[in-house]
């Protein structure tokens, strides 16, 4: 049983069952008893506890652990980005296409619109020489 610096005084207790009518080595053992029991638990406290030095090394570890873990996550986050500067590269091309696209279309669409308005003012002018020429 290691010594702890624990108050409790088996000799104090010893007197006062002896004086209070116990036999005195029934006294004595019980006293001895009752301390042991009182270090045992103050022992198994104290194996639980911790020192300031197994605390450092484990924050330590802990910090190592969390230095390693937002490295990895910047390095996920890097190549998320990367991926998403690719993805959004290959979207702006194909609506550069789809513009150009539109643009072609809108063209051919115009040229057609202007022959129809040219023949639709041609065929209003010959319609407006004909009523005149028949006085209508």
């Amino acid at each position: 049983m290691k010594a702890y610096n624990m108050p409790f005084d088996t000799l104090k207790f010893a007197n006062r069952m002896k004086a209070a009518g116990m036999e005195p080595k029934l006294a004595e053992e019980q006293a001895e008893a009752i301390s042991e029991a009182m270090y045992d638990s103050l022992e198994a406290k104290l194996d639980n506890l911790v020192t300031k030095d197994f605390l450092k090394a484990e924050m330590a570890s802990l910090r190592g652990e969390f230095k390693e873990d937002i490295a990895n996550l910047r390095g996920e986050f890097k190549e998320d980005i990367a991926n998403l500067r690719d993805e959004l590269k290959g979207d702006i091309g194909n609506l550069k296409e789809n513009f150009t696209s539109l643009k072609i279309e809108m063209e051919r669409i115009e040229k057609r619109l202007g022959r129809l308005v040219v023949g639709t003012f041609s065929a209003l002018t010959i319609i407006m020489g004909l009523m005149q020429h028949f006085h209508i």
